[in-house]
Parts: structure tokens; sequence; C-alpha cells
């Protein structure tokens, strides 16, 4: 098991949430926290990076998509990085990729 590390990056349009490890019921209350405090700034966007997830599991999929519904009703962007094959697999089959905004990479500042 590799236990969940989030890290932010603050640019001049958003803040990026670097997701690394693993996304599970273990670990998706801690992402909650971090972002939900990240939200009370009111940043304009918010960006997740996947690309360094290892696994993700329904319940952090539930996680990401409370973000990106928050989001929405508090008129915020809020993007998802592409992560590796297994874990966009989960976007795929839930017809999720259909839903939100998903990048290949992070737009220029």
């Amino acid at each position: 098991m590799s236990a969940l590390r989030v890290s932010v990056r603050r640019r001049v349009d958003g803040v990026v949430v670097v997701l690394t490890g693993e996304l599970d019921l273990a670990e998706v209350g801690r992402m909650t926290r971090r972002v939900l405090k990240l939200e009370q700034e009111s940043p304009a966007a918010l960006f997740l990076d996947l690309r360094s997830l290892s696994f993700l599991d329904s319940s952090g999929l539930q996680g990401l998509v409370e973000i990106d519904a928050r989001g929405r009703s508090n008129g915020r962007r809020v993007a998802f990085i592409r992560g590796p094959g297994t874990v966009h697999r989960l976007f795929e089959l839930t017809r999720l990729e259909d839903r939100v905004e998903i990048l290949d990479d992070l737009p220029p500042e």
C-alpha cells in the first residue's frame, strides 16, 4: 500500500492539487479535508493532477466527483489532469469522462 500524498502549488489562475499514491477509502478523507481548506480561499480554478496516482477506487472517485460538483455550484473551474491508464479507466467505465473536464497536461499560466 502506498499512502496518499497531497501537495499543493499555487498559480496565477488557480491551485494545482497533485495526488500521489493510492486514493482509496482509507485516504479519501485526507484529500477531501485538504481540498475543502483550499476551497475556502475561493480559487478561480482547481486543477487536480492525477498523473502520480497508482490506484483509485470507487470511494476515491466519489471524492473527486464531489469536488467537481462543489466547484460547479460555486462557479469554479475544476479540471482533472489525466491519470495513468488504470486510474483513467474508472473515468471511462463510469462515463465520468463525458461529464468533467479532463486535460492531458496543465494549461500554461
